[in-house]
């Protein structure tokens, strides 16, 4: 099993991954931290949490966020996860070939501090607060090109949002469809 966890300053944010065996989830000595590759770019692993190193380190000085959950898509071989801010606007998309990465940008989506708009779906701070964005695997295609995403939060859908339709209460079960297209492929 693969777990994510992160700590964030004011500034910064870091998101360290640990793994543990099925049997053991409930013995924290059994934990082990991504301590980092080696010569030959394998991940090492550690007990000793203080030798953790970050897989993922957002810089963004007024919205850093850490990473969610990431799934692995089988189609596209990549893992894909999201990362949250404290709102829903504020949802990020990355992937990576291995969880450890290395990470790269989907779709980073600010809030516009002047205004309190913008961001993922143009939410915004009306978006309300998040309680994350998550990629359902069983709803995923073959192909990994095609999913579907829950999300939840306690604001409403503002007048100018692209998904749900304005005023929608989010404090619901949500789901909107993704359909990614590879970068340098052609389109059909």
């Amino acid at each position: 099993a693969v777990a994510s966890g992160a700590t964030a300053s004011q500034s910064v944010a870091y998101t360290y991954l640990a793994r543990v065996s099925k049997r053991h989830v409930l013995q924290r000595e059994a934990y082990e931290f991504f301590a980092g590759l080696d010569a030959r770019g394998r991940p090492t692993w550690t007990r000793d949490e203080t030798k953790k190193q970050s897989v993922f380190t957002d810089h963004n000085s007024k919205q850093a966020s850490s990473l969610g959950g990431a799934s692995y898509i089988p189609g596209l071989r990549r893992y894909i996860a999201t990362a949250q801010g404290p709102y829903i606007g504020q949802t990020s998309f990355y992937d990576a070939p291995q969880p450890w990465g290395p990470w790269t940008t989907i779709s980073y989506n600010n809030i516009d501090p002047q205004t309190g708009g913008g961001g993922w779906a143009n939410l915004g701070k009306a978006g309300g607060g998040s309680l994350g964005v998550h990629i359902v695997n069983a709803w995923t295609s073959r192909d990994g090109l095609s999913l579907w995403m829950t999300y939840s939060s306690d604001g409403k859908a503002p007048a100018d949002a692209l998904f749900p339709p304005a005023g929608t209460m989010l404090d619901s079960f949500n789901l909107v469809h993704a359909q990614l297209a590879l970068k340098g492929a052609e389109s059909r």
